[in-house]
């Protein structure tokens, strides 16, 4: 699509306590004294070192861009002083898909800058992309999980911390809160703030298995009914008001090591093995692996290993959101996250999630997942093709009722946990491993194992002998 230029007006803060308009510059026939032509491999560095050197002069900037399929284009405008009117640096650009920026300056605004300034500004940009200069600055955030308060610390790299919150919840397992400080490197503030993000995520994602809880991150600005009672515990009102976890006590900067107790720990084989939470325990007690994992991960490749490993966890992560709403679903998505960790290619298109647990967790477990009342597989091929609702969501649900059915629970149990062993263990494999085929069951096995989960279900009829 050619360049078109908007209808739409738009105006930001001048610094000054006004506002200025933000004008596209790409249709503009004025001469352009300053044009080049950067490599499409330096193209989105350039960019993000021209936000970043105009932040470490003080200047402001304005943007205005299109974006389509074939080629993107855009208008930049670096107010050198504050107020509506004033010296700046015009800066056009345009860049087709895989291919090279062109990029055109010149000074502007009212009196217009001097061109040498514009063509120092053009030489410091290229300097900064020649030596890959970045910015580094600590950031922090929440991660809420239910379970035991987090009271330790625990370093994952020299630069990446977690630690404790300066409140607890009154009861002791309740919703949780941990603190993540880090020291991250990027281009500019926006890519110092981007990184973190990007290392937030994959802490959330990757250490959720690892450690068995369910880590989100907080949202700060969420808002919510909040109830309010007297001491008769009488409701008196109730008001739409900013909730979550804010942390404001702890003093700035990345933690010292030593500043909190380091966490407890223990072995995984113990962790995975135990059932239940120990009357004696008072806070949560993690892996003694985990650093070691979270540095395999790290040393995986970003293509494909490691994206493949934080789809996997994606979708542990969403499974682990919909429970205990959507079990049917919870279940689905934990198949999925077993499939995900599948090898690529052709040859493995067929595997299933058996073949998977197999190959990760052990031939016994699989065999035993697959010959349970409720085939996970068969729940996610139900569940996504046709919506099926193997758990009976939707059926009126009676507390304690002494005559359901616990085979679907108990598959989602075993499931779950056999889930996270195949998570820990292809990440401690770092992504490779022997894959076990598992033998396919005959057409009269099949048969009569359809036939068994309609008639648990209550079904009026048959499958057809045959009909996978």
């Amino acid at each position: 699509m050619a360049n078109q230029k908007s209808g739409a007006q738009l105006v930001v803060a001048d610094g000054a306590g006004g506002l200025r308009e933000v004008k596209d510059h790409r249709f503009d026939d004025t001469p352009w004294p300053i044009e080049l032509r950067v490599e499409a491999g330096d193209a989105q560095a350039w960019m993000a070192h021209v936000t970043a050197e105009a932040e470490t002069r003080g200047w402001r900037s304005a943007s205005f861009g299109q974006l389509d399929a074939e080629q993107n284009s855009g208008s930049l405008t670096l107010h050198i002083t504050s107020g509506p009117t004033g010296p700046s640096i015009d800066v056009a650009w345009e860049k087709k898909r895989d291919a090279h920026l062109d990029v055109r300056l010149r000074p502007g605004g009212e009196p217009p800058a001097a061109l040498a300034l514009a063509q120092e500004f053009v030489q410091a940009v290229a300097t900064r992309v020649r030596e890959r200069r970045a910015d580094t600055r600590h950031h922090r955030a929440v991660l809420l999980y239910q379970g035991l308060p987090w009271t330790g610390e625990l370093w994952l790299t020299d630069t990446l911390r977690l630690g404790p919150p300066s409140r607890f919840a009154p009861a002791l397992h309740s919703t949780q809160a941990l603190v993540v400080d880090a020291e991250v490197s990027g281009i500019g503030w926006q890519g110092v703030l981007a990184n973190f993000g990007r290392l937030l995520r994959e802490v959330r994602l990757v250490l959720s298995p690892v450690l068995g809880v369910h880590l989100e991150a907080e949202n700060g600005s969420a808002q919510g009914w909040v109830p309010e009672f007297d001491d008769q515990h009488n409701l008196i009102d109730c008001r739409l008001r900013t909730t979550g976890y804010w942390e404001g006590w702890l003093p700035q900067g990345l933690p010292p090591r030593g500043a909190a107790p380091p966490i407890e720990r223990l072995s995984m084989r113990e962790e995975l093995a135990r059932l239940g939470i120990p009357a004696t325990q008072r806070s949560i007690v993690v892996s003694a692996e985990v650093e070691s994992l979270w540095r395999a991960f790290g040393a995986l490749p970003d293509y494909p290993l490691k994206q493949q490993f934080l789809n996997a966890c994606n979708a542990f992560s969403i499974a682990n959101d919909l429970w205990p709403d959507q079990r049917t679903a919870c279940a689905a998505f934990l198949v999925v996250t077993c499939e995900a960790l599948k090898p690529t290619g052709r040859r493995y298109r067929s595997a299933n999630v058996y073949d998977v647990i197999a190959s990760l967790a052990g031939e016994g477990i699989s065999t035993g997942l697959r010959s349970s009342a409720v085939s996970p597989q068969r729940t996610r091929s139900e569940h996504f093709h046709r919506g099926v609702l193997v758990a009976d969501e939707l059926s009126n649900m009676l507390f304690g009722d002494p005559f359901s059915d616990p085979s679907f629970d108990a598959m989602l149990r075993d499931l779950w946990h056999t889930t996270r062993v195949c998570l820990i263990e292809w990440l401690s494999r770092h992504g490779r491993y022997q894959f076990v085929w598992l033998p396919r069951e005959t057409r009269p096995q099949r048969w009569w194992r359809t036939a068994r989960s309609w008639l648990r279900r209550g079904s009026h009829g048959l499958p057809r002998r045959g009909v996978r």
